[in-house]
């Protein structure tokens, strides 16, 4: 847009500081101008998104933190009480200082570090400002406890004033921040050996005529440089570490997605929040990694992700983009959800009432119906795989998740199939599939079954943790009875649709999602509703 004639328009100027708050500045109007103006254009999915990652860069900076202190103490505290040696050796050997004083100072520091260290385990972490607290009183305590032992052994010329630069390393080595940062946490810490020398010299007649001493004023002297110099070390140190660790979290790109945060780790790869650059829109991106391009399970995965972008459900989640990397990073790209998945729904709520029950189990099979239509088998059926979403302001919206083991019978090909590999999670995998027989809709079934199992009682039907004992019993026992486990009633007609759908004989089970949506039909509270249609975003039951 042009235009004429003086602008009265202010303009911000944004600053990001090294601790990753943002700084805004308004600046004057400029002067009048004849010329014409080209209206400057804020791109506000842009700005967004850096103010964004700047937070979670933050977040993960302070999170970091946390453990890096809760680590720090952990190891330290061993140390320092194991230091208590030193002070039996002193006062047994030596005979220049009282044990029972050398100890008190050590037990005081070891109160403050145990109760930081029970404080810094709690939920939910410490704010930056308790967290800088902690930091401040853990390590300055620490150095004041070492020079009263400095006062309590030879005074300015005792070996022990050497723990304060022990100190100032055990600080470093768990600081990474901005060297304005660093320079203040790590001040108090180097400022106690002097402070607490001088305080003592006012009571203590031995210290104050050793600050008279010319020997013993020439090595506190000395000492004092030492600890500026690691003061100094320190803060530079934590300063270009914490500026390498920024600079590696924000290029972690792949192709046109900005990795932001990780969501969760598998056995093939992760699961990262990203932002998608080309379409300014945050999507979660799966990465397969350990393979190189053009391996046969980059190649299968391919065809299969390309048949499951074809999938339009409501209920299935949706993919956008796929490729590969030079390196053998392959990934996927797909819709970003709020929420959490049913297991994380049973474990926090408990079994999940009937209607409710209906109401997200209806989704799921109709999101699989599209994809038995469409020639894929899913083979992992769970409830981790089920997200219970918040979607445009509706609450529990139904995502079917992680097809990247999917079989794509319509475009199988017998080259690319590792033949002796078990495809699955093993309790919600049918009989035939573990003794080797290829998954295909009734097996699918089983797993459904299984799942609807564990929302209406929270619990599995085989609990075994050991695979072999596991899988035998999934091949040759019957589950207890959902009543038995579910501590609630039951409706008998649910538990005899649970036990057709994990019945052992595949032929036993419902043929199809259409054919169990009409057997769960009876049970909602809407029985003359529409027949439902698996490939189509009809109704739920309930």
């Amino acid at each position: 847009m042009e235009r004429q004639g003086a602008s009265n328009t202010r303009t911000a100027e944004a600053r990001f500081t090294p601790s990753g708050e943002v700084s805004v500045a308004v600046l004057a109007p400029p002067a009048a101008r004849t010329e014409p103006l080209i209206e400057p254009r804020v791109d506000e999915a842009a700005l967004s998104f850096a103010l964004g990652r700047e937070r979670v860069l933050g977040r993960l900076d302070h999170s970091a933190a946390v453990r890096r202190l809760r680590r720090a103490l952990s190891i330290g505290m061993f140390i320092w009480v194991g230091a208590g040696c030193l002070d039996l050796f002193v006062a047994e050997f030596a005979h220049e200082a009282r044990l029972m004083t050398l100890l008190q100072f050590r037990a005081l520091g070891t109160l403050v570090m145990i109760g930081a260290l029970l404080r810094l385990r709690r939920k939910p972490e410490p704010s930056p400002l308790s967290l800088w607290s902690l930091d401040i009183l853990v390590y300055t305590s620490i150095a004041v406890c070492v020079s009263l032992n400095t006062t309590s052994y030879r005074g300015l010329d005792s070996p022990y004033s050497a723990g304060i630069l022990c100190v100032l390393l055990c600080r470093g080595a768990t600081s990474l921040a901005p060297w304005q940062q660093g320079a203040w946490l790590s001040a108090p810490p180097a400022l106690a050996y002097p402070l607490t020398m001088l305080a003592v010299s006012r009571v203590d007649a031995r210290i104050a005529a050793q600050m008279h001493d010319p020997a013993a004023l020439g090595g506190f002297v000395s000492m004092l440089f030492m600890i500026f110099i690691s003061w100094a070390l320190v803060v530079l140190g934590g300063h270009f570490a914490w500026k390498l660790r920024r600079e590696a979290v924000q290029s972690r790109n792949i192709g046109r997605y900005e990795l932001e945060r990780r969501l969760g780790s598998g056995g093939m790869g992760d699961v990262w929040a990203a932002f998608d650059r080309t379409l300014r829109q945050r999507v979660a991106l799966k990465t397969v990694y350990g393979h190189r391009p053009g391996s046969s399970l980059l190649v299968r995965l391919e065809r299969e992700v390309r048949a499951l972008a074809e999938l339009t459900h409501p209920n299935t989640v949706r993919v956008f983009d796929y490729g590969a990397t030079e390196d053998g990073l392959w990934y996927y790209a797909m819709e970003l959800l709020e929420g959490e998945n049913l297991r994380q729904l049973v474990t926090r709520v408990g079994p999940l009432p009937l209607e409710r029950l209906l109401h997200l189990v209806g989704q799921v099979l109709r999101a699989l119906g599209e994809a038995h239509d469409k020639g894929i088998i899913h083979r992992d059926i769970k409830p981790e795989n089920v997200f219970v979403a918040r979607l445009g302001g509706e609450e529990d919206v139904i995502k079917l998740l992680d097809f990247g083991i999917a079989k794509t019978t319509s475009i199988a090909d017998s080259t690319l199939t590792n033949t002796g590999q078990i495809a699955g999670t093993p309790a919600y995998m049918a009989p035939e599939t573990i003794v080797g027989a290829p998954a295909d809709v009734r097996s699918e079934i089983y797993s459904f079954g299984v799942l609807l199992y564990y929302t209406a009682s929270g619990r599995l039907p085989f609990p075994q943790k050991e695979p072999a004992s596991l899988f035998a019993a999934v091949v040759t026992q019957v589950p207890p009875p959902l009543t038995s486990v579910a501590g609630r009633p039951v409706p008998r007609a649910l538990e005899r649709i649970v036990e057709r759908c994990m019945a052992k004989n595949p032929a036993e089970r419902y043929g199809s999602t259409r054919e169990l949506l009409e057997a769960l039909r009876p049970l909602t509270r809407e029985p003359d509703a529409g027949q439902p249609d698996a490939g189509q975003p009809a109704a739920p039951p309930g």
